[in-house]
């Protein structure tokens, strides 16, 4: 059939990425790999429609947003610990980024004598997802130290940049969120320019 020349490797008439997008459209599943992709389709002659083009779609993500083709947002976390020597701190939530309240997973702050006891983590996480999270110090021995005394910290990312300043630790605050001030300047140049075309 058509696509028997497709799955043994053979060349086609058409571009490759042309080929794909009219397979898709007509509902054939497709056998074999796409080797322009990271990904291997590996469809059935049963498959619906709806998931070739799913597997499709997965499979030509762009991988400069990150993971998964979705935008990502650089945080920037800080917050005061006194520790003593051989402590570590660091910083678990709700989502695999943070680790899933698993501190073994969590990421790992540091700090440095010109700023203790400021410690400090970065870290990618997907745009627009609401995170809860805490600040957890690792002692030598292994036990944890929580912060019990507040409810979990919230967030959302978003913009290419946040700086979460925490303050104490195990303390609440009134956070001052530090988006990027550029991003935000432009997205409102964009809605006051929307606003006077639609005028």
């Amino acid at each position: 059939d058509s696509l028997s020349s497709y799955g043994s490797g053979a060349k086609s008439d058409e571009p490759t990425s042309r080929t794909m997008r009219r397979q898709v459209a007509e509902g054939v599943a497709i056998g074999g790999s796409y080797s322009n992709s990271p990904r291997t389709l590996r469809m059935s002659r049963t498959s619906s429609r709806e998931q070739i083009l799913n597997e499709f779609a997965r499979s030509h993500f762009d991988d400069r947003s990150g993971e998964n083709g979705r935008a990502e947002t650089t945080v920037w976390f800080e917050v005061d610990v006194t520790t003593e020597p051989g402590d570590k701190c660091v910083v678990t939530g709700n989502l695999l980024p943070l680790g899933f309240w698993d501190p073994r997973n969590g990421i790992p702050l540091t700090t440095h004598p010109s700023t203790y006891p400021r410690w400090t983590a970065v870290a990618t996480v997907p745009s627009g997802e609401a995170m809860e999270y805490k600040y957890v110090v690792v002692k030598a021995d292994g036990s944890c130290v929580w912060e019990t005394e507040i409810e979990n910290r919230v967030f959302t990312a978003e913009g290419t940049e946040l700086r979460l300043e925490d303050g104490q630790f195990n303390v609440q605050k009134e956070r001052a969120l530090k988006v990027d001030l550029k991003e935000v300047t432009q997205r409102r140049y964009r809605l006051a320019s929307l606003s006077n075309t639609v005028e």
